[in-house]
Formats: structure tokens, sequence, C-alpha cells
């Protein structure tokens, strides 16, 4: 492989949980250890004795056991991006399932900048008279939301169970670890289904305790090689890894749905940044004047060419290469052609000559066209090629039309070396695969060895 986009952490339809990754692997990469936390209690013996791997038909009676009265809460779910475990405290709230019904409200997911117009004309048309609840760091100076539960990723888990619950007989724990970040997207459709509350351990036994304690829970299924000794919790079931998760979310699919048709495929280390070792850019710029026509499918430069060429070299590694072209409108001259825009088209080929990238104005934004794209250990001089096109073409037997243009472009070119190839784009989309597995009735397949060429 010579040059490869960035890979999405996708959700498959199927459903491809799409976080755009770097080159040869996709859905958010990495390597998920399921390393567990320890928990000093003492009395092992007892925690031992309350720990228990379910069979299906075990499992299945304590679904049947499962009750739970929930609260009233606002109309939209909002999440801040900051913490990708505020998605799946975020899937519970906004999905869940109980008796022979459903609820599904929508989850928007937001950087720190809060709400932005789409998410907010969304809202509006969702329900005028929506009221909006929000997980995360409080925004200055924003007043859309209705109810706030910020602080700790973990005092925030605990609060939103209270919010959402009056009781509930069981509770998913969960641990706040990254590397077992996958295990706890793949358990967060069950807490949907059974219509329990998840709650976060992070060395706050105590604090989980008095949670459970509030909502007079008396199971607990816990995700992970966790041990902790909750005083009024009667049964813990231990969900200690991939096959044991998957089995017990199966199984309650299939009591309900009776068939399993939706599975959230995502890659669940698109938390991990991009590791850039070296980054440099600059500027180019230059001067398009061009008339030209085309007649009978030929094209005729009747002045100047609408084609200008850069070249610029690639260093060894692992190199994202990202081209940004703008026309300059201020210094427009000649025709305007009304409400026509021109087309600014960006041809990248690699040093054996092939062809790498291509992107145009039209799949970005009026005026500007941007490329990025991945060389993989093959380093040496790039070509960039820019056309300019401002006119009519078009026919029926044959083409036809003209083109003016008399314009400045500006490049920039950010060439950047990476420490790996599996590297996010979109850093965190996978955040969202449980709740998108939940409101399908489907489940959750995530790892860090997913990939997407």
């Amino acid at each position: 492989m010579v040059v490869k986009k960035f890979f999405c952490s996708a959700l498959i339809l199927l459903f491809l949980v799409c976080s755009n990754f770097s080159v040869d692997a996709t859905l958010s990469q990495m390597v998920c250890l399921n390393q567990g936390l320890g928990w000093d209690a003492g009395g092992l013996s007892k925690i031992t004795e309350k720990m228990c791997s379910l069979t299906d038909e075990g499992f299945i009676r304590c679904f049947e056991n499962v009750t739970s009265v929930r609260n009233k809460i606002e109309d939209v779910v909002v999440v801040s991006d900051s913490n990708p475990f505020l998605g799946i405290i975020g899937s519970y709230l906004a999905c869940w399932y109980y008796k022979n019904s459903s609820v599904l409200k929508p989850l928007l997911v937001v950087n720190s900048n809060g709400l932005n117009s789409k998410q907010t004309s969304f809202i509006d048309s969702y329900n005028k008279n929506s009221s909006v609840l929000f997980l995360g760091e409080k925004k200055q100076g924003c007043s859309f939301f209705d109810f706030e539960i910020a602080g700790s990723v973990r005092n925030i888990s605990l609060n939103a169970a209270v919010h959402a619950f009056k009781k509930s007989s069981s509770v998913m724990i969960i641990p706040y670890d990254f590397e077992m970040y996958n295990l706890s997207l793949m358990a967060a459709p069950l807490a949907s289904y059974l219509n329990i509350p998840i709650l976060i351990y992070d060395d706050n036994a105590e604090d989980v305790e008095k949670t459970c304690c509030s909502l007079n829970a008396t199971t607990a299924y816990v995700v992970g090689d966790v041990s902790i000794d909750l005083k009024n919790v009667h049964l813990i079931i231990s969900l200690r890894d991939e096959k044991e998760t998957q089995d017990m979310v199966l199984t309650v699919v299939k009591k309900i749905f009776g068939v399993i048709n939706y599975i959230a495929l995502t890659n669940s280390a698109d938390i991990k940044k991009t590791n850039v070792a070296d980054s440099f850019s600059y500027k180019l710029r230059c001067h398009i004047q061009n008339l030209k026509l085309v007649l009978l499918g030929k094209t005729l430069n009747i002045k100047g060419s609408g084609l200008k060429t850069f070249g610029f070299n690639i260093p060894e590694g692992v190199n994202r290469i990202l081209l940004k072209a703008t026309v300059n409108d201020s210094n427009r001259l000649g025709p305007t052609l009304g409400d026509i825009n021109p087309v600014l088209s960006l041809y990248l080929y690699a040093p054996h000559g092939n062809l790498v990238g291509f992107s145009n104005s039209l799949a970005y934004k009026e005026n500007t066209a941007l490329m990025e794209t991945i060389s993989c250990n093959f380093s040496g001089n790039y070509t960039l090629q820019i056309s300019l096109f401002h006119g009519l073409k078009g026919g029926f037997f044959s083409q036809r039309g003209f083109s003016f243009v008399n314009r400045d472009v500006e490049i920039i070119v950010n060439i950047s070396t990476l420490t790996s190839i599996n590297n996010p784009d979109v850093p965190n989309v996978s955040m969202v695969s449980g709740y998108i597995a939940s409101a399908h009735g489907g489940v959750v397949i995530a790892g860090g060895h997913f990939g997407l060429n």
C-alpha cells in the first residue's frame, strides 16, 4: 500500500461507528487489554461467593426479576465529547426497554463550544418545547440546558443514575479503565435492555455502595476483572471478558427480540490521540489565467492554462498529507457568471506517477478544496496539480462550453510524520455505539484490531 485515506472508525450499517482513522485500520485502532482493577477490601471469599457466571437459563430468571422505576427526565440527552465514558452513560439515559415497549430520546454529542447551529435547529424541530439534559463540564455562558450533571465522570455516573431512577433492583458497574473501554462499550446495550443504570467504578466503592442503597439495588452486573464488595447487593454477576459480556447481551437480545439482526461494529481505540512525531507546513501561491472553449468534447485553450503544478518532498515513514487550496475572492477579475462558482480541483501524484489523491471544491465548500491522505513508507517527490474551471459545460451528444478564470489560488501544505499508522481522524465516535446498537435492538462488537483500508 502506498497511500491510504484515513480509515473510518465507522458504524457499519450493520452499523459501523464511523470515525475516520488513518491508514490500514479502521474503527479506531489500538490494542485493548483486559487488565482488571484490583479491590483491596478484605473478605475476598465473601466476594467470590457472591460472584457468578450465569447460564442462559439462570440469566433469564434474573432478567425477568429486574424491576425498576424511572423518573421523568428531559426530552433530549446531550453529552460532552471530552470523555468517551459519557457516551456510555448517555446510552441508557436516552434508550431503554420495559415490558413490551421502549423509549428512545435523541442523544447528541457536543464539543467544548457547546451545541452548534445544526444541533439547536434539530432540537427545535424535534420539539420546540424540548427540555435538555447535559452531562459534562459546564459551558460558560450557555443557558440552553435545562439540567446539568457536571463533575468527574464517576460522579456524573452516580448522579445520573439517581436522576433517572427512583429505584432499580439491578445496576451495572463498569471500570473507569481506558484499556477496558471496549468491554464497557459491548456491555452498554445490556443496561438499556434491562432498564438499569450504569455506575462507574474508580476507587469509589463507598459512593457506589451508597448509590446502590439509594436505588434499592440487590444485583450488580460487574464488567471487567473488578472485585468489589457491596453490602446490600446479594448477587454480583461477573462479565469478565468479551465472551461473557457478549453471551449475556446476545441472550437478552434473543429473549426480547427473538432474533439478532443488527450489529454496531466500532473500533474502541478511536479515543487515542494522534501521535505526531514531527510536523511542518508552508504556503504556496499561484495565479491562474485561462480562457478555454470546449467543442465537440475537445478542450481548446485560447489563453493560458487552467492547470498549475507544484512538487514537494515526503520524508521516510508514515506521513499524513493535508492539502488545502483556496481561490482568492478579493482579486476577482473577469465575468462573475452570476451564481456560478469556480470549481477548484486537486490531483496528487506519487513519485512513480500514479494518481494517489483527488479532491475538488464541490466535495468541500465554495472556492476551497481539501485533500487528506496517508503516505506509508513511500518517500520521494510528490506532484500536486491544481485545476480551476469557471464557466459552463454541457451537451447531449458531445461536450461543449467555456471557462474564463483570472484568479489567485493559495495552497497550504501540511506534512505530519506519525509514530503509528493507526490514528483517529475523528476521535471518540465509538462513544455512541452503545446507543445506536440498543436503539436498533442489536449488539456492539468493539475492538482495537478492526480496520478498513
